[in-house]
Formats: C-alpha cells, structure tokens, sequence
C-alpha cells in the first residue's frame, strides 16, 4: 500500500510572495526623521516647562493641546513638518522667539530617523 505525496502547485517566481532578491524590490522611501513615541512624556514635559516660563504668550489652558499638537506632527508626519508648523506659530505670534528656538531643540533631541 502505497501513499501518494502532494506538491504544492510550482510557481513562478513574479507570484512569489516576500521577495528577498534586491533585484526585485522597488526603491526604497527615504527615510525621515521622526518624534519617538515613547519618549512622549519626557518631551511634554520638557516641552511644557519652557512653555510656561515668564515671557510666554499662550494661556496655560492652551498649553497641552498646542504640545499635542507639535508631537503628532513629529511623530506621524516628520520632524520637519513640527517645525514648519512651528515657524508658523511664530510668524502669527504665538510663540516668542525664544519658546521657538528651544522647542525646535526639543524636537530634534526626541526624535530619530525611521
């Protein structure tokens, strides 16, 4: 009595799935710098610290969210995205020059490039 093994089917190599070969793969996108995301607190509260120094112009209420919202930039977008918006605040008064200059910093210590 005899058993019959089965094969899969045989497959060219165009359907082959998770290609190694280099040949094969398309370029590559370039990488970018981006926030960590588990360093979030740190940078918050890095962050929130030279927000609320005497010389600032936003309310405290506001703080949070205005953060929040620099970090999803850095971190779902790149770190260069964080900091037009950045130039943005700055260009509409939000921030003063020196929350500016140190928030970018901020930016750049949180972040690496993926």
């Amino acid at each position: 009595m005899a058993t019959h093994v089965r094969f899969p089917p045989a497959r060219d190599d165009a359907s082959r799935f998770g290609s190694t070969s280099f040949r094969e793969r398309g370029p590559q996108t370039p990488r970018k710098r981006m926030m960590a995301q588990g360093r979030k607190g740190h940078f918050m509260h890095d962050a929130k610290a030279v927000m609320l120094r005497p010389g600032g112009k936003m309310d405290e209420q506001h703080v949070r969210a205005f953060l929040e919202g620099v970090f999803q930039r850095g971190s779902r977008q790149s770190t260069e995205e964080a900091r037009r918006w950045l130039d943005e605040k700055l260009g509409d008064q939000t921030l003063t020059k020196d929350q500016h200059a140190m928030l970018a910093r901020l930016i750049e210590q949180y972040s690496f490039w993926r």
